[in-house]
């Protein structure tokens, strides 16, 4: 039987990103919440607070684009070394031409 391992990562992929956002969202609410209950209605306060939530989500944006393409470069690399491995493969088990004497 065999092992279907790039269906169940690509589910935990999918978990873990989601689990990632959802926790992003509820640490921002809850910072988001507090400042605004601590900002008597100023309105330089909210400013402030969509600056420091604003660069960590950008800073989380950058980070994931930054992983996915790392690792479209990793397989592309790998893609090409396993191509190669064949070829070499191939042609080390190819059998010798007969002599032409």
């Amino acid at each position: 039987m065999e092992i279907n391992q790039t269906g169940h990562s690509r589910v935990m992929a999918l978990v873990s990103l989601a689990a990632f956002w959802v926790a992003a969202l509820l640490i921002a609410g809850l910072i988001g919440r507090l400042w605004f209950a601590l900002a008597d209605d100023s309105a330089w306060k909210a400013v402030r607070l969509v600056a420091i939530l604003g660069l960590p989500a950008v800073a989380g944006i950058t980070w994931q684009r930054s992983r996915a393409s790392a690792r479209r470069r990793l397989l592309a690399v790998l893609t090409v070394y396993a191509e190669r491995e064949i070829r070499l493969q191939r042609h080390r088990a190819a059998p010798l031409p007969k002599s032409a004497d």
